[in-house]
C-alpha cells in the first residue's frame, strides 16, 4: 500500500483510517474463499509519495485497458519511479496506490496486470512487480469499498476472468460473484471460480456426467462454510457445458437484501465463452419477481432456490427440499 499525492493536491493526514480495515477485509476475504490456500500480506509505506507533476496532468476518467490509457500509464510510471527511492519492493507482487481523499484525478480506477507492457517494463531497485491498482473517486461512493475493488483486480492478476462484460447492460451473474461485479451485495467467489483456482478440496466437490446421473438426494454445506461435506456439484452435460450447484448464505461478504440471500444457486457453465463474456448464467425459478439493486440503481432477479423451489434445465429437475444450516436438494431426471 503506497499513498501518492501531487504538488497541488496533498494527501490527508488520517489516510490510514480509510484503508486499515479495508486491507484487513481483503486478507480475510482471500483466506476465506481459498480455504486458507491463498494469503495476502501487506507492506505499507510510511508517508505520502509526491509525484513530479500537478494532479491535472494525470486525469483518468474511465477504467480502460492500460494500453488504451496514456494517462493511466503515466500515472503508474511516475508513481513507481517516485516511490522507488523510499519503498522496498522486495517480494512485492502487486501495489495498491491510494489517492488523496476527495480527489478528482481518477474517476473510476486505473489498474495494470502481468501482461501489460507498462507493467512489464517497470523495474524497481529490488526488481519487478506483477500488477497494480489505483482506486478512483467512484470507490468512495455509498455502498462501495476499496477492498472489493482490490480483490476484483487482483483476481484478474492471478488469472480469474471477468464474468460478463464490464460495461453496458448488467450481466446476469453480476450480482453473484465478485469477478462479475465488485460493488453488488454478494461479493462471494463462485464455486466454479474457486474450483478453477484450485481452492476447493476434491472431497468437497461432487461431479457426475448427466449421462450417468440417476435420481439422487444430497446435502450441500454453504459455499463459505468450514464444515466437512459437499459444497459444490458439477454435472457435465457436454464437452464444454455443465450444470453447477452450490449453497449460499449471508455472511461477512454477502449482505442481507430485501430478498433472502440464503438458498441454493443453480447456474450454467459454457466453456466456449471466456473473459468478458457470460460464461456463467444463473437459472432462476419461474416467475420470480425482480428486486432493486441499490448498488447498481437497476433491477435484478433473485435467482436462488428457497425451500420447495424447483428449476428445470437439460432435462433435470432440481428441488431445494429443505434449507436450514445446510441445503438438502433432490435431483431427478
Amino acid at each position: 500500500m503506497i499513498p501518492i499525492d501531487f504538488p497541488d493536491l496533498k494527501g490527508d493526514l488520517a489516510w490510514r483510517s480509510r484503508v486499515d480495515e479495508q486491507m484487513q477485509l481483503l486478507s480475510e476475504y482471500f483466506f476465506s474463499v481459498s480455504e486458507g490456500r491463498f494469503k495476502v500480506e501487506w507492506v505499507i509505506a510510511d508517508n505520502w509519495v509526491t509525484l513530479p507533476n500537478n494532479s491535472s496532468d494525470y486525469n483518468v476518467d474511465k477504467s480502460l485497458n492500460l494500453k488504451d490509457s496514456p494517462n493511466g500509464q503515466k500515472l503508474f510510471q511516475d508513481a513507481m519511479k517516485s516511490a522507488d527511492p523510499f519503498f522496498d519492493f522486495t517480494n512485492i507482487q502487486t501495489v495498491n496506490f491510494l489517492l488523496p481523499k476527495g480527489q478528482n484525478v481518477v474517476n473510476e480506477g486505473s489498474q495494470g496486470f502481468p501482461w501489460d507492457e507498462a507493467v512489464k517494463n517497470i523495474v524497481t531497485n529490488e526488481g519487478k512487480i506483477a500488477s497494480y491498482s489505483i482506486a478512483g473517486k467512484f470507490m468512495e461512493s455509498i455502498g462501495k469499498d476499496y477492498w472489493s475493488y482490490w480483490a476484483h483486480e487482483f483476481g484478474h492478476a492471478i488469472g480469474l476472468p471477468h464474468i460478463g462484460p464490464s460495461r453496458g447492460e448488467l450481466p446476469p451473474f453480476n450480482p453473484w460473484d465478485i469477478m462479475g461485479g465488485q460493488d453488488g451485495p454478494s461479493k462471494e467467489l463462485s464455486g466454479w471460480l474457486r474450483f478453477f483456482a484450485g481452492w476447493i478440496s476434491d472431497n468437497k466437490v461432487y461431479c457426475k456426467s448427466i449421462n450417468n446421473l440417476k435420481n439422487m438426494e444430497m446435502t450441500l454445506i454453504p459455499l463459505s462454510s468450514e464444515d466437512s461435506g459437499i459444497k459444490f456439484i458439477i454435472i457435465p452435460v457436454s464437452e464444454f457445458k455443465a450444470v453447477l450447484i452450490e449453497s449460499r448464505r449471508v455472511n461477512k461478504f454477502s449482505e442481507k437484501t430485501p430478498t433472502s440471500r440464503d438458498g441454493t444457486l443453480v447456474y450454467l457453465l459454457d466453456l466456449t465463452l471466456g473473459h468478458g463474456e457470460n460464461f456463467l448464467v444463473p437459472v432462476a425459478p419461474s416467475e420470480r419477481p425482480k428486486e432493486q439493486d441499490i448498488y447498481k440503481n437497476s433491477y435484478s432477479s433473485d435467482v436462488l432456490l428457497h425451500e420447495n423451489d424447483t428449476v428445470n434445465v437439460y432435462g433435470l429437475t432440481i428441488k431445494l427440499a429443505q434449507s436450514l444450516n445446510y441445503d438438502h436438494i433432490i435431483i431427478s431426471k
